[in-house]
């Protein structure tokens, strides 16, 4: 990550995390000593994260969104974010799987970083 780069970062639940480690999405293991495992992750947590975008429920800004996901011919991931109606975003990823904003546990502030609780995993396209 830039320094000096806004970004908006989308964790998903234990039940999401639960989900995309039976999906094969993540390794089972807390701690991956593997490079494979560990290259796992970073897809995975570089494609919950909007490139130089910060995004609060207000409702006032939707579209598509790069992410600092990059497939291995470099083209970037993207999520569609509906953010139509104020509190109550939607996230929609390469595969038109859709994941929730939980709201009463989202909108943190961090430098330069918002970041938003959601309910289900966003799955990159390879």
């Amino acid at each position: 990550m830039a320094s000096g780069t806004f970004y908006t970062v989308f964790v998903p639940n234990n039940a999401a995390i639960t989900q995309a480690i039976a999906a094969g999405l993540l390794p089972a293991s807390n701690n991956p000593a593997g490079l494979a495992d560990k290259e796992l992750v970073n897809k995975f947590i570089y494609n919950h994260i909007l490139n130089k975008k910060t995004v609060a429920t207000d409702g006032l800004e939707s579209g598509s969104f790069e992410t600092l996901y990059r497939n291995n011919a470099g083209d970037p991931g993207g999520v569609f974010v509906d953010n139509s109606v104020r509190n109550a975003m939607v996230l929609t990823d390469a595969h038109n799987r859709k994941a929730n904003i939980i709201f009463a546990q989202s909108n943190y502030l961090s430098n330069r970083c918002v970041i938003h609780l959601i309910d289900n995993y966003l799955k990159y396209q390879e």
